[in-house]
């Protein structure tokens, strides 16, 4: 699991690795002898049982536009696919997800940014941006164009001229459980029936936001569609795991040599 390949300054979450070290990390993979799935690719495969041992799905979330400008002629160079999830109320808002704002404005003063980060964790969408707004109290956040949300056209392109698919991050990144049951499952339905329209095909893969699930969230998962799900509990894959809680490892800001380290120690 990856986010942005980037730099920031102020990166609390670990969201970044630098386009060197992923550059690195590709080199690793291509020399590796593992097998490097799509999430579909790799979830079909688990349920045929026909992975190979030491598969390896690639994946990143929420759909920075480093993911397309950086990470995929990255990836294209050694002919690997991966999956971005992405959220799809952020294709083409001209905002910065809500934490990199926060950042921006208290990356100064870290306990403070975590403290609000887990007070608006659980917000719906609209408290969320209605808090967002106090804390900016009219100060305008001058984000730079490689740090915004890729938009659709940009997200149609990654999905049809790279190695990358893109799959549904829900619509708004909100934490299922937190929600009613109808507001998840219209995240769940309406990301995904906007994602068909976009790039004309069936989207079946979804990123849990945060990582939050339950056992009632992948089940509306299920019935809204998707056949494959992942999760950030951080395990390999094993066979009785169900396709729709998929674990997945972050990957650190690691050199290559670390990287292979990383990889070996994870099975």
């Amino acid at each position: 699991m990856y986010h942005r390949v980037a730099v920031e300054q102020f990166d609390p979450w670990e969201l970044c690795v630098t386009p060197e070290h992923f550059a690195d990390h590709v080199d690793v993979l291509a020399a590796s002898g593992r097998r490097v799935f799509s999430v579909t690719d790799l979830v079909a495969g688990h349920r045929a049982g026909t992975l190979p041992k030491g598969a390896i799905a690639i994946s990143f979330d929420d759909g920075y536009v480093d993911n397309l400008r950086v990470a995929a002629p990255t990836l294209a160079q050694r002919d690997l696919p991966a999956t971005v999830f992405v959220a799809t109320a952020a294709m083409g808002s001209g905002r910065m997800m809500w934490w990199d704002e926060l950042g921006d404005v208290l990356g100064h003063d870290p306990a403070e940014y975590e403290r609000r980060w887990r007070a608006m964790l659980e917000l719906g969408e609209d408290e969320r941006r209605g808090e967002m707004d106090s804390v900016l109290d009219g100060r305008s956040i001058a984000g730079s164009d490689d740090r915004r949300m890729m938009n659709r056209e940009e997200v149609r392109t990654l999905d049809r001229d790279t190695t990358i698919e893109v799959g549904s991050h829900t619509v708004t990144h909100s934490s299922l459980p937190t929600l009613s049951m109808a507001a998840r499952d219209d995240e769940l339905r309406r990301s995904r029936h906007d994602l068909e329209e976009l790039l004309e095909r069936r989207v079946e893969t979804l990123a849990y936001p945060y990582g939050h699930t339950d056992a009632s969230c992948a089940a509306a998962a299920r019935a809204a569609g998707y056949t494959a799900a992942v999760t950030t509990v951080g395990a390999p894959v094993r066979a009785a795991d169900d396709p729709l809680l998929v674990p997945r490892f972050l990957v650190p800001d690691l050199d290559g040599d670390a990287f292979a380290r990383f990889l070996a120690e994870r099975g």
